[in-house]
């Protein structure tokens, strides 16, 4: 089984489209690349922090409609909290940008 996951579950997971992995990896990378840019205070941040939070917000959607959250209902905790930190993210860029403190 993979990770420990049920029969059901994984084959959920096994079945899913090919765009929900790329969602996915728009959000982790957009979500490092936006730390990087908002620690060397660039303002692409911000587009790179809507970029990552738009690849969570579909992942979220994705998942809801493919019945990850159904069969993992620990999941749907896990993805708001990183949807609510990509949120955060993209919020704190853009308040930086509001002050003049990226360039």
């Amino acid at each position: 089984m993979t990770a420990g996951m049920t029969a059901s579950q994984s084959e959920i997971y096994l079945s899913l489209p090919a765009w929900i992995n790329v969602v996915f990896a728009v959000g982790v990378f957009g979500g490092l690349v936006g730390s990087i840019l908002l620690a060397l205070r660039r303002r692409a941040a911000r587009a790179v922090f809507a970029a990552s939070l738009v690849g969570y917000a579909l992942l979220f959607a994705g998942d809801a409609y493919h019945g990850v959250f159904a069969a993992i209902p620990s999941q749907l905790g896990i993805l708001a909290v990183v949807v609510l930190i990509a949120a955060a993210l993209f919020g704190a860029s853009r308040l930086a940008g509001k002050r003049g403190l990226l360039s």
